[in-house]
């Protein structure tokens, strides 16, 4: 066996390891921890929702909690040959990486957002479950239009899809509730001018259908702006709607893209980049929750996440994530196993946001290490393994 498809034969083993692993853990279809309703958020849009360019060989499988309960139903509108390529089957799964089925394009084995932003809230969350209805290459104007009777009527298809959904749960007596509604989508309608110039009525519209129709008239919608980046003529008009919608309509909530890394084609976003946006969502919905003066259990703890590490254990490098929901002076050190300080990674002020950065255990002896985040009142810490 040559390298190259020794290679090959390795990462297409650990990537169904990984889909088996987010899928096994637990022989219960649906899990609720305690005897609060079920909080259900709702993921939607285009192909950045899905997304089939983020590698789930570059994801760390402690970010996925398989705690949490996943449905999904992604693909192509059904005008296309494969419409749908990626669907828990109409039932309720556990969160996961997904798996093109049949293999289109890109990544086989790929994550959307949906993995960070629960990561992201694993600090406040309680009884979260995630929808996802997906489809590349929509547009908002006509393919998401709730009354449209012709066509794709994406819109029915999705309502179609969580209406399944939640009768499953009724079905076992599973109280449920809508806690936020998530919208990544814009690239289709910012390449027809008469799209962008309507999408503000469009999104405005489509925000009250939403809430309307899952009975949720103040239900917190987040929309992920358009990268900046994006090769699109009307972009401007696009990311202009956006913010509109977002200045204008109660409980609706901006998440700013421009810092994500994109694909070479600059319109889907890579592997670090999708994590990120998972991020920066649990970051937005935390925000919108606190501020509406929610109850406690989606009350930040602190004001920071600080994520586990990537890759652990770690040879001779690992990639640290945080995020803060307000400016902060923060401390990062790492201490070895007797509680010996051997580096001080971050010590200032930083804005909002989410970050990355890298540690070097360059000469560091084999061995547990443990990353310590601290914000002078609140701290958190993540084990750490170096693995000469």
């Amino acid at each position: 066996m040559t390298m190259l498809r020794l290679y090959l034969f390795i990462k297409v083993l650990f990537l169904v390891s990984l889909l088996l692993f987010s899928r096994s853990l637990f022989s219960r279809e649906l899990i609720n921890s305690g005897s609060d309703p079920l909080k259900i958020i709702v993921i939607a849009g285009q192909s950045n929702a899905i997304n089939i360019h983020a590698d789930a060989a570059d994801l760390d499988i402690t970010l996925i909690d398989t705690l949490v309960s996943f449905y999904y139903h992604c693909g192509m509108p059904p005008g296309t040959n494969l419409p749908f390529f990626s669907t828990s089957n109409n039932k309720w799964t556990k969160l996961g990486i997904q798996r093109q089925v049949p293999y289109v394009a890109h990544k086989e084995y790929f994550f959307g957002p949906e993995i960070t932003l629960i990561n992201g809230l694993s600090n406040s969350h309680r009884n979260i479950a995630v929808i996802k209805c997906a489809y590349g290459g929509s547009n908002l104007a006509v393919d998401w239009n709730r009354n449209a009777v012709t066509g794709n009527m994406l819109y029915k298809t999705m309502t179609d899809q969580i209406n399944n959904a939640c009768s499953l749960l009724d079905s076992i007596g599973l109280e449920h509730t809508f806690a936020g509604f998530f919208w990544i989508q814009g690239e289709s309608d910012a390449s027809i001018q008469s799209y962008a110039q309507a999408y503000y009525e469009n999104l405005r519209e489509f925000i009250s259908g939403v809430r309307t129709d899952l009975n949720t008239p103040s239900l917190p919608f987040f929309i992920s702006r358009l990268p900046s980046g994006q090769p699109y003529t009307y972009l401007a008009l696009i990311r202009s709607a956006q913010e509109k919608a977002s200045a204008d309509i109660h409980n609706v909530k901006l998440i700013d893209t421009d810092n994500l890394e994109l694909d070479t084609d600059k319109v889907h976003f890579i592997s670090s980049g999708m994590k990120e946006l998972g991020f920066l969502m649990a970051a937005a919905f935390i925000n919108i929750a606190s501020s509406n003066n929610e109850q406690n259990e989606f009350k930040p703890v602190r004001n920071f996440i600080l994520s586990q590490n990537y890759p652990n254990p770690f040879n001779p490098s690992t990639t640290i994530g945080f995020t803060l929901y307000k400016p902060e002076y923060i401390i990062i050190t790492v201490f070895d196993v007797l509680g010996k300080e051997v580096s001080k990674l971050v010590n200032k002020e930083l804005q909002t946001g989410s970050y990355e950065i890298e540690f070097r255990a360059d000469g560091f002896p084999s061995g547990i290490y443990f990353c310590r985040m601290s914000n002078g009142l609140f701290s958190d810490i993540k084990k750490m393994q170096v693995l000469r």
